[in-house]
């Protein structure tokens, strides 16, 4: 498991303004809601995952590393370009 500490994208989304809107046990729940069927085999048998879904664990797990490949980096370029379509996306 990698170390939590420094700047990444988890404190970024549970600080954010909009975060406040929400409970907070509601919104770590609906956040890591895929991230959480991946991982476990409970719930449903299929799940369908869209580019926003992927896209945040992603970023997510990228806020984690001090260093990033060539292909990270383009990735997070993308990211930045396409961030309000990808966030429309989750539907909050």
């Amino acid at each position: 498991m990698l170390e939590r500490s420094g700047h990444h994208m988890w404190s970024f989304m549970m600080k954010s303004p909009q975060a406040a809107a929400f409970d907070k046990k509601e919104l770590v729940s609906f956040l890591n809601a895929e991230r959480d069927w991946l991982k476990h085999p409970s719930g449903d048998d299929t799940k369908t995952l869209t580019r926003a879904h992927a896209a945040l664990m992603i970023v997510r797990a990228m806020s984690k590393l001090e260093t990033w490949s060539p292909r990270m980096q383009r990735f997070a370029r993308w990211y930045e370009r396409n961030m309000d379509e990808v966030l429309r996306e989750l539907d909050l």
